[in-house]
């Protein structure tokens, strides 16, 4: 006779794609005015090469229609390097010889995708608007 299962059996995690796929779906542009990749494309630059890719998805893209962005194909085995020009005047450079994918999506997340302005909807605060209203009227 067998012990009947218990717990939870094989849950595991997404795992690398899972966490791609959330770290893209929260990408934004709306801080940056231009992003500048550079890299030697017979060095290890795979990581970079993937964040250009990811970054360059129409959904992101739409978020800031107006950032440029820029390759320049070193050749004398420099480090794979992203420049980022924000809107305010300051810049990033993210030096991308040790880092993965993940953790690249990771770091511009943490420290560009923040900065973007929170959206705020105007369905929200006409809702809100008639809400206290509503409540003003049932007081009395």
């Amino acid at each position: 006779m067998a012990l009947p299962p218990t717990g939870v059996l094989h849950r595991r995690s997404g795992g690398i794609v899972a966490a791609i796929r959330k770290q893209v779906k929260i990408l934004n542009l709306k801080p940056v005015k231009k992003i500048q990749f550079s890299f030697d494309p017979f060095g290890a630059s795979e990581s970079l090469r993937h964040f250009m890719h990811g970054v360059s998805i129409p959904a992101v893209r739409a978020t800031n229609l107006n950032a440029v962005f820029r390759n320049e194909i070193l050749s004398d085995r420099q480090e794979p390097t992203i420049n980022i020009s924000l809107v305010n005047g300051e810049s990033v450079i993210f030096k991308c010889s040790n880092l993965t994918f993940v953790e690249l999506l990771t770091l511009y997340n943490r420290h560009i995708s923040r900065l973007a302005p929170k959206e705020v909807d105007e369905d929200d605060e006409l809702t809100a608007k008639y809400t206290k209203k509503l409540a003003k009227k049932i007081k009395k």
